[in-house]
């Protein structure tokens, strides 16, 4: 299984060093895949972080979006805020992932114990 990583922006304190730029993405998701945030907010945690929380790096204002966690359905991988900044400021998401949360009808599927362990062993190693 190979699990595919979405929505680690560069700007995000847990984004991906040499991932795409937020900036980059905003604004550019279709209006008619913006119910990928509802997708997106009903993935299975995965991992989660104790006391941090997410902030609007878009609004520069240090608002408070959510905790820090990990999300999948058992074949993606994002970060919890990435629903947050779909809905807020329709950022583009790559063509596989919304044909897969669009095959779903925006529901995302609930991922068993073993996928969810297989998706946490291969994040970790």
């Amino acid at each position: 299984m190979t699990v595919r990583r979405i929505g680690f922006f560069r700007e995000l304190p847990h984004g991906d060093e040499d991932g795409r730029s937020i900036h980059d993405a905003r604004g550019r998701l279709a209006a008619a895949d913006r119910a990928v945030a509802r997708y997106l907010a009903g993935g299975t945690a995965v991992a989660a972080t104790g006391g941090l929380a997410a902030v609007d790096v878009l609004a520069g204002d240090g608002r408070t979006i959510g905790a820090v966690e990990l999300l999948t359905d058992g074949h993606w991988v994002w970060p919890g805020d990435l629903a947050y900044y779909v809905e807020h400021y329709a950022v583009d998401l790559p063509a596989e992932f919304l044909a897969r949360a669009r095959a779903n009808d925006w529901q995302c599927p609930e991922v068993d114990e073993e996928t969810t362990d297989s998706v946490v062993t291969e994040l970790i190693g």
